[in-house]
């Protein structure tokens, strides 16, 4: 399956220092292997758990979108809001 990165994911992800870098776009490349969970009461909707980082992404047909990601504390906010 080939994953696409919403703009607000690059930029999360750019934000981190190099090594946290290469481990989140490691897990988000792996995809949808990895700590992923449904979101509840989201159709195709699921998050993937990195540390204490969460990344939300949907699924559509051959293509895993990501659409945000932050802080473990932050990101269900977040994720309401898209």
């Amino acid at each position: 399956m080939k994953v696409v990165k919403s703009k607000q994911v690059k930029k999360y992800i750019d934000s981190q220092d190099s090594p946290t870098q290469k481990r989140l776009n490691a897990a988000l490349n792996r995809l949808p292997d990895g700590d992923v969970v449904p979101v509840v009461g989201l159709k195709d909707t699921f998050r993937v758990r990195v540390g204490d980082f969460r990344a939300i992404f949907v699924k559509e047909q051959d293509i895993i979108r990501g659409t945000v990601m932050d802080a473990r504390g932050q990101i269900y906010r977040k994720g309401a809001q898209t």
